[in-house]
């Protein structure tokens, strides 16, 4: 809903608009669970998830909902809630919020992708980020990298590969917490997984391997680095 109204702005195209306001007012309709937006509406058997995974909580897109009276005060409110109160363990965040129970609910093996989100949103929103920021400084200056996932409780990675689309999140997160320099450096880590090969019919793509890939670790490393070259960065 949020890229169609910027789609909208941008082109004019009142297609765009119309769907955007088609989208939000099913999700409004049938994803409320406790005065709460959820992950989900199971069609079938007509019923909201009670659980909110805090990855999905964009609050720029929920302002937009609520400024286009989209979206109702007491819903924008909780979501908010959600988000900006989360209480943190050994430095991460929970991976989602039960409405039901009304209790966070943690992984043992975080992933980075749902951590750097929902860092990237509360800092859009200048909610605190500062133990998963200094999480992530501390992996760049001992290991020249971040790793996909880690052991919650030991902080030790889980596994042994990196993710461009993480590393496209990480910038626009550090951007947005005004860390400039931790975000060109960690751009630089993310160059070393592009084609670079001019030659190649894949040049400037990112992890392609026997004309395989994902889009994601593609199109989240061009929005950081556009957003890097707009603040004059790189």
């Amino acid at each position: 809903m949020e890229v169609l109204y910027k789609g909208f702005e941008k082109w004019e195209k009142p297609e765009y608009q119309k769907t955007a306001r088609s989208i939000a007012a099913f999700t409004t309709s049938n994803n409320v669970n406790q005065n709460v937006l959820t992950d989900f509406y199971e069609t079938n058997d007509e019923y909201a998830s009670d659980v909110i995974t805090l990855s999905y909580i964009d609050m720029q897109a929920l302002t937009r909902m609520n400024e286009e009276e989209l979206l109702e005060q007491q819903i924008y409110e909780n979501m908010e809630r959600i988000l900006e109160e989360a209480p943190l363990r050994n430095g991460f965040f929970p991976k989602s919020y039960n409405v039901e129970e009304q209790e966070y609910e943690y992984d043992e093996i975080v992933n980075i992708v749902d951590q750097s989100l929902v860092a990237l949103y509360r800092a859009q929103s200048g909610g605190q980020t500062t133990a998963f920021l200094e999480f992530i400084r501390k992996e760049m200056d001992d290991h020249g990298m971040v790793f996909g996932q880690y052991d919650i409780e030991t902080k030790q990675e889980n596994v042994d590969y990196e993710s461009p689309a993480i590393y496209g999140i990480l910038i626009m997160y550090c951007l947005a917490a005004n860390e400039e320099e931790l975000a060109v450096d960690i751009f630089e880590r993310l160059k070393v997984h592009q084609n670079s090969r001019n030659s190649d019919q894949y040049a400037g793509g990112y992890s392609v391997y026997d004309d395989d890939t994902h889009i994601f670790d593609n199109l989240l490393p061009l929005l950081a680095e556009q957003q890097l070259r707009k603040d004059e960065l790189i």
